[in-house]
């Protein structure tokens, strides 16, 4: 509750606040469901190839021991070519 000090004017401090709960909607009948689900994959893939591009420039950046570095990036750049290849497909297939 908020006290009320003059008119127009609510002491803040005493002001208390509600968070709001994101609710993910309802599937209905329609296919929304699968639409969510979908754009859910594609946010998950963006944020992996994004983590996996980072991982890679902290690579080239970094001065660790040659040999360790190039086969990490390696690695992180054929997993990002997956992720890379699987968001294309999640995009074409409906989002």
């Amino acid at each position: 509750m908020a006290m009320q000090i003059g008119s127009g004017y609510l002491h803040s401090f005493s002001k208390t606040t509600y968070s709001r709960a994101v609710q993910k909607p309802v599937p209905s009948a329609g296919g929304q469901g699968e639409q969510a689900e979908q754009a859910d994959r594609v946010a998950e893939l963006r944020t992996r190839q994004q983590q996996l591009q980072n991982q890679i420039l902290l690579l080239r950046a970094g001065t660790d021991s040659a040999a360790a570095t190039a086969e990490m990036q390696k690695a992180a750049e054929t997993e990002l070519e997956e992720i890379t290849q699987k968001l294309r497909a999640a995009k074409g297939s409906g989002v």
